[in-house]
């Protein structure tokens, strides 16, 4: 069976398990396509997926792979870069049009899941699909340089209203919380793939 590795694809698996409307994939298309973003778009919701999907057996096995599914694909779904709370937005976008369609379980997972994506400078080692959720929405820090560069590249665009020194300031602040973490990654496999990668990245980044 052909993984769905594109954002649409699995939009087209949940609707096939759940009677969410599927003209509601158009509004959620436009939301990832405006303009002011760069990074948190469809690619990196794409990357996501793919990271998920393709890890392998020593991957831990999630406790409910359909709220990570719908956790993937909607916590990006609102983005302000001058908002602190595009987590929690997401999670009550992701709440109003889903929740009449899903169980309360399946809701409340889903939320807690966009939720904890807002918490990465936190370690917490284990392998909890929170854990899960979190280690891939930070796969992008352990790609190869060129990969991280433009990524870099695009967070700075999506951040263009603030002057070179407060970017840099805040930036810094960010590497330097992941950098105090024991690991940058919660679970094994992403620790094993990404972690030293990761940290090489960061440093070179700090000292540019």
């Amino acid at each position: 069976m052909l993984l769905p590795l594109l954002p649409e694809d699995n939009w087209k698996q949940i609707i096939t398990k759940y009677p969410i409307p599927n003209l509601l994939w158009q509004e959620i298309e436009s939301r990832y396509s405006e303009s002011h973003r760069k990074y948190h778009n469809l690619d990196h919701i794409g990357m996501c997926y793919r990271e998920f999907y393709c890890a392998d057996s020593t991957f831990p096995k999630p406790e409910n792979i359909d709220a990570i599914q719908l956790a993937i694909l909607f916590h990006d779904v609102i983005y302000n870069p001058r908002s602190s709370y595009n987590e929690e937005d997401s999670a009550m976008y992701f709440r109003r049009y889903c929740e009449s369609y899903l169980s309360p379980e399946l809701t409340n997972k889903t939320v807690d899941l966009i939720i904890a994506t807002k918490y990465h400078t936190k370690y917490k080692p284990s392998a909890t699909d929170v854990d899960i959720i979190k280690d891939v929405d930070l796969a992008i820090l352990g790609t190869v340089p060129e990969s991280f560069s433009a990524y870099e590249k695009q967070i700075r665009k999506e951040y263009d209203y603030l002057s070179d020194s407060d970017y840099r300031y805040g930036r810094k602040e960010f590497f330097g919380l992941m950098l105090e973490k024991p690991m940058i990654y919660s679970t094994p496999y992403f620790q094993q793939k990404y972690e030293v990668f990761a940290r090489s990245n960061i440093l070179k980044a700090l000292d540019k």
